[in-house]
């Protein structure tokens, strides 16, 4: 997309794939999607969380985002999650949008 002499990209995708204990990567990816989303106003950010972890309950509003971060993010991010549940060793996908 163009607005006036600057292009600027309709969606930005971020994946993360983790096999570690930490989280720590997970929430710095977080804080930077945030930067860049307050930054460009038009373009949608599409950060991906994949874990490799078994979870033992994932609920669907399943979220690494605090209450205030999806404040900042409402209506520019759509927060794809995936992992390992446990009880049916199925993998398990959640897609929320930020509102």
């Amino acid at each position: 997309m163009k607005q006036g002499d600057v292009v600027v990209p309709l969606a930005i995708f971020e994946f993360k794939y983790m096999n570690t204990a930490s989280d720590r990567l997970f929430f710095k990816d977080v804080d930077k999607v945030l930067t860049l989303a307050y930054e460009e106003k038009l373009c949608k950010f599409y950060p991906g969380f994949i874990q490799e972890a078994e979870y033992t309950e994932m609920s669907e509003n399943y979220s690494w985002l605090t209450e205030y971060q999806n404040t900042l993010g409402s209506g520019k991010l759509i927060e794809m999650t995936g992992g390992l549940y446990k009880p049916n060793e199925q993998p398990q996908w959640i897609v929320r949008e930020v509102l």
